[in-house]
């Protein structure tokens, strides 16, 4: 999760200027993750800085430096999330796939009937752990 921010920077007399630029959710979180910039961009031209803030929950922000820079302004662009996968997972029952206790045998695909994000669950994908063997021994699970 992160905070898009874009801010626009410029030189009042065209030399290069130094500072610095950071990002808080609070007003006291500073400084937080400041990163140097530099801009000789002159007025009313204009440097895009654009910056990907870790944090989410960005609200305030602080630009420090030299003092002929000016910021022209700072724009949000949104908050980026890392999206979890939505797994549908249906009940499985094998009673149809007797399994007999001397020979061994396949009770079934414990995957077939589920999905991640609307399709199919890649086995490769997933850890599959068996948590009770109903006292059997010897039971395991294999791709």
């Amino acid at each position: 999760m992160g905070s898009d921010i874009l801010f626009a920077l410029f030189s009042d007399n065209g030399t290069l200027f130094s500072g610095t630029i950071d990002a808080a959710a609070t007003p006291t979180g500073f400084p937080n993750a400041p990163i140097s910039v530099s801009v000789s961009t002159q007025d009313p031209a204009t440097e895009i800085i654009p910056w990907l803030v870790s944090e989410g929950g960005i609200r305030y922000v602080r630009v420090t430096g030299d003092k002929d820079f000016g910021l022209e302004s700072v724009e949000f662009q949104g908050e980026t999330c890392n999206t979890l996968p939505v797994l549908d997972t249906a009940s499985d029952n094998f009673i149809s796939n007797p399994i007999e206790t001397t020979v061994g045998g396949v009770g079934g695909n414990v995957l077939i009937n589920d999905t991640k994000d609307g399709m199919p669950v890649n086995y490769n994908e997933l850890i599959v752990s068996l948590l009770d063997t109903g006292g059997l021994t010897g039971v395991t699970l294999t791709p």
